[in-house]
Order: structure tokens, then sequence, then C-alpha cells
């Protein structure tokens, strides 16, 4: 193991012998940056969420878009974008050894048009406020998600999810409201890490149950009302008691319900069905160290969120999968791709490509953005196939030659990812910002750039109050369908810098709320958002610690001895257990 200092931060991080035998595979030197500071600066070039007012360069039509038409970018509505009306390589240079890489891949990257949404063309039916998805039908504002339908406000919906409001992490959910990483279950209501369970409310780490309220930590369990067995009269008897449609009601339940599940440990690491692994959120996985949020993962390092099915021998790749290989230092890469370094949204059946973006069924490309269909291109520049082996090489020699130095201090040569300020997106627009939250303050001090207010796809009408908006839905006017509301966060700009400032309520949206007997939300679906992230959501960081489990009479007399590599860092409040002892005290 090496000691080496962060640039950007300056903290130590280490390389162990299993890290440099991946660099000398791969052919790249060790990077200069932590793990924490590698995610971050990839995180900042994925937008799901920040959605704009533009219009499409090519058509002229009307269009939702992650990058602004202000900024000077062109974008190109989807349709345009994978027509055959233009050529990415229209927009080629040659390469200039005067100048450094990262500066002229900048120019590049601005000038070539990119598409509004990244989607994936022809899958998604009424689903125009959609992005990072496909194959999803009659969505609103659902992102990074696949075979869903019927759903709103919700993130990463996988496997035939479907009416999904306010949720996120659902795989085979049907009916869920408020919901945060649950799978196969139906009729659901602010419940988390449950799975193969239904009609459940404001529960946690339930399997195989059923008409449950404010339960843990059960299996196969039926007609529990915070942890206390009932008769099925007796349950339903007390259920009626709750005026689940009220506001007040739900938000007292809620702050029930997480001081009652305070009594009840956690397990070291979310995941299950894995061997040799270590992070949070593993599943079916093999040999996987310091990752987050991976399903079918083998041999992958500094991995995070590669939600689809399957990825292998990666490192430092975040966001996709699905059928991923050899994938190094890339961001949004995915579909069929293998050998990619140094790339993002690079996808379906690319492989070899280097430095390149928004690119698809391409091989062999070096520092080249838009291109599709297309192989042995530099810079958007065909070249023949011996000619494209020299050059790159010798671009390889003057990145290392003349590097490139970023607006914080930060060099660049070959073997880094791009500098963060060749994003096309406002950090508080990025995944990054749910992960490693800023304020703007904190954001402009480390060179990333800021949306100050959003261009809410909304109307130019008078600003509803969150603050009157009715208890329940029963026989009240309904003045506020289709108004911005000001969420109930808006002036809280130190504590919610992701605030919206405004939020709708749509008529679909409306009738689903009554129908259901739910309670409308008072803040914006991005405050919504990074609620159900700080209660589901454990940092992508790994602490050793000891089992907290002081019980006796399994395995153990007094204290357990054994030691835990968990992302619940040691200063919160959760009891956290070894696998072995939390499975024992599971009901």
């Amino acid at each position: 193991m090496e000691t080496r200092n962060c640039q950007n931060c300056k903290n130590d991080f280490y390389i162990d012998l299993e890290d440099f035998a991946f660099y000398t595979n791969r052919r790249v030197p060790p990077p200069t940056f932590c793990f924490d500071c590698r995610l971050q600066r990839r995180l900042v070039f994925r937008n799901e969420r920040g959605l704009y007012k533009a219009f499409c360069d090519n058509c002229g039509q009307k269009t939702p878009s992650v990058v602004p038409n202000s900024t000077g970018k062109k974008v190109y509505c989807n349709s345009c974008f994978v027509s055959d009306t233009w050529d990415a390589r229209d927009y080629g240079a040659s390469y200039d050894f005067a100048v450094p890489f990262f500066e002229q891949f900048k120019k590049l990257l601005h000038v070539v048009p990119v598409r509004a949404l990244t989607t994936s063309s022809g899958t998604l039916v009424d689903c125009d406020y959609c992005n990072t998805s496909s194959h999803l039908k009659n969505c609103y504002l659902v992102h990074g998600s696949d075979n869903s339908e019927d759903s709103m406000y919700s993130t990463e919906l996988f496997r035939g999810s479907r009416n999904c409001i306010d949720s996120m992490q659902m795989i085979g959910v049907t009916n869920a409201y408020g919901c945060m990483k649950c799978e196969r279950s139906n009729n659901i209501r602010f419940s988390m890490d449950c799975k193969d369970s239904y009609d459940l409310l404001y529960c946690k780490n339930l399997s195989g149950c059923s008409d449950c309220l404010g339960s843990a930590n059960l299996k196969n369990k039926k007609y529990c009302l915070w942890n206390v067995q009932l008769s099925k009269e007796e349950y339903f008897q007390k259920l009626a008691e709750y005026d689940l449609g009220s506001y007040k009601v739900h938000k007292e339940i809620l702050e029930k319900a997480a001081k009652h599940f305070q009594n009840f440990p956690v397990k070291y690491m979310n995941g299950h069905t894995n061997s040799d692994v270590s992070g949070d959120s593993i599943f079916q996985s093999k040999n996987c160290k310091y990752s987050f949020i991976v399903s079918g993962g083998e041999n992958c390092t500094y991995c995070y969120n590669l939600v689809v099915t399957s990825t292998t021998d990666s490192m430092d790749y975040s966001d996709w999968g699905a059928k991923a290989s050899r994938i190094y230092e890339s961001q949004s890469c995915g579909a069929n791709i293998q050998d990619l370094k140094f790339c993002f949204f690079v996808t379906k059946n690319s492989m070899a490509c280097e430095y390149s973006a928004h690119c698809s069924n391409c091989q062999y490309l070096f520092g080249c953005v838009g291109l599709r269909n297309k192989e042995y291109c530099i810079f958007n520049v065909q070249y023949t196939k011996e000619d494209y082996a020299v050059e790159v090489e010798k671009i390889k020699r003057h990145m290392e030659d003349m590097p490139y130095r970023d607006n914080v201090g930060n060099i660049y040569r070959y073997g880094e990812f791009f500098p963060a300020e060749l994003s096309l997106y406002f950090y508080n627009d990025t995944t990054a910002q749910n992960v490693y939250t800023l304020t703007k303050s904190e954001a402009e001090v480390k060179g990333f750039l800021w949306s100050e207010k959003k261009e809410n796809i909304s109307h130019d009408t008078d600003i509803y109050l969150s603050s009157a908006l009715p208890d329940t839905l029963c026989g009240e006017v309904e003045d506020f369908i289709e108004v911005p509301i000001s969420c109930a966060h808006t002036k809280l700009s130190e504590t919610h810098p992701y605030c919206l400032g405004e939020y709708l309520i749509t008529k679909r949206e409306y009738s689903w709320y009554r129908e259901g007997n739910f309670p409308l939300p008072r803040a914006c679906y991005n405050c919504r958002y990074f609620e159900r992230l700080a209660q589901s959501m454990l940092p992508p960081k790994l602490w050793t610690r000891t089992c907290t489990c002081d019980q006796t009479g399994h395995d153990h007399s007094a204290v357990c001895p054994n030691k835990i590599e968990t992302a619940y860092a040691p200063e919160r409040s959760e009891r956290v257990y070894c696998e072995s002892c939390y499975q024992k005290v599971m009901v």
C-alpha cells in the first residue's frame, strides 16, 4: 500500500497492490485525486433533475433541456440528435500541439450539439419531462429509470414498477408513495427497505409482511402496529383511528416512526447475495471493493451507482452498467460497452474509447463529441487505423508535456478525468449535489458553476402559499391545481441549497392524491427528493467499527467482538450489528 496526497483536497489516500495492478493492466498512471474528489468530479458531469426551457437549435421546437439555451450551447431535441440531418464530424478539428488537450476538448464540447435530454430515443411514451431513462410510459419527472410506467417525481424505478410517486430505488413495486429502496411490493406508503410485502404504512425493513403500520425489522408478519402483534380485527379497528389523508397526522406519524425505529438495530451493510464485497447497497455481486449502490458487479473497485446489471473488471465508474466491462474513470456510460477510459455518456455497443462524450455505437475514439456509428476518430476527425494509433500516442505524450491547469490550480495530465469546469451543467443541478451537498458559496470556492434560480416549467401566475394548502382533500376547493406553489423551504437557502422555490400540483397528480387519500406535499419535488436521500442513503465512505450488539444468547456472552466495515459513521446514533447478530435478532 502506498500513501498519496490528493492534489485537490490535500488529504491523504491510499493505493494498494491490487489497484496498481489494475493501472498497469489498463496502461494508465495512478490518480492524483482521492476517491471522494474523483467521484465528485465525475458526478458534476451528470444532470438528472435540473430541467430548463429550451428550443431545439435544429428544428426550433420547444423542448425541456438539461442545458439551457442561455449558455450559448447548441441543444438538439432527441429526434433531431439521432437523425441523419447532421454529422458531428463536421465540427472536427486537427489536434493543435501548441494548446493543452483539455482546452481543445472544451472548445469542441461547446460547439458540437448535445441532446436536450439524455434518454433512449423511441423508448419513452408520454414522458416529456423524464431524463436519463428508457422504456417508460406515462411518467412525469421520473429520472434514472427503466421499464416502468404511470409514475411521478421518482428516481431509479426498475423492473415493471408502476404508480410510484415521490419514491426512489423501486424494483418491481406498484402503488408506492414516499417510499425508498423497496422490492416486489404493492400498496406501500412512506416505507423503506421493504420487500415482498404489501399494504404497509410508515414501515422499515420488512420482508414478506402485510398490513403493518410503524413497524420495523419484521419477517412474514401481519397486522402489526408499532411492532405490536394484533388480531386482524384489532389492527383495522386501530388503523381507522388514523386520518391518513391529513397532512398534520402524516407529520405526527413520521416523527413517531423516526423515534420508534431508533429502538431497532441496523445491519452494517445494506445488501444481499454477495461474495467478498465492501461498501454499501451492494446486491448479487462478487469481489467488489469500496463500492456503493452496485447490482450484479464483479471485480469492481471504487464504483458508484451501477444499478443495471452487469458490470465487470472496472474501477472508478459511476452511473449505469448494463453489460459494461473494463471501464475506468467514466461517468454515465453503459449498455454493452467495454474498454472505455475517461468518458461520459458514451453508450450502446461502444468500445475502446478515451476522453470522449455523448457518443454511441463507436469504436476507437479519442477526444470526440457527439459521434454515432464511427471509428478511428480524434477530435471528430476521421483517421485510418494505422494513423489513429500513432496520433493517439503522440497526444498522450503531449498531455504529459503540456498539462492543463484548472481554475483552482489542479494540474491535469493523461490519466485524469475531465476538469469539473468543462461540465455543461451547474453544480446544484448535478448528482454531485446529491452526494456532496454544497451551498452556493461553498461551490464557488471550489470552482463549480451555480444556477441562481431555475427557469421552472410553470405558468406565469401568482404564487400560491404552501401553508395555505388544505390539511385534507375532503370537499376542498381546487384553486391550487396547476398554479405555482411556494416551497416551504424557499427561504432556507443555506440548509436547502437545492430548493426550486416553487412547484406545481398537476390535475393528474391531484386525482392521484385524492383517490388514494394522500396528504398534499408542502415542498417542491427537489426538496422532497433530498429529504428521501437524507433518510435512506449513506455517504460513500467506510469506517472500521466493532459490532454494537450487547445481547447474550447467540455466539457471544456479552459484547460482540466482530469487526465490521460500514458506511455508518461512529458518531451516528444507530446500533450497527454484524451480519450474524443482525439475522439473529430479526423477528
